[in-house]
């Protein structure tokens, strides 16, 4: 049987402090992994803090 997999998204739109969006990229993806799913989610580099902050 395949995992399941569950997208990550992290957004902020730029007032929240880099570290928090850190932390919670750090945290969520552990808690999915450690439940045994698959967790696609954009590379931390990719954007500021590795969130979204815009549509563009």
């Amino acid at each position: 049987m395949k995992n399941q997999t569950f997208a990550l998204y992290f957004g902020n739109r730029g007032f929240m402090p880099g570290d928090l969006i850190a932390g919670a990229r750090t945290d969520m993806i552990k808690a999915v992994t450690d439940a045994g799913y698959d967790v696609p989610v954009m590379d931390e580099n990719a954007t500021r803090y590795g969130a979204v902050e815009t549509r563009d």
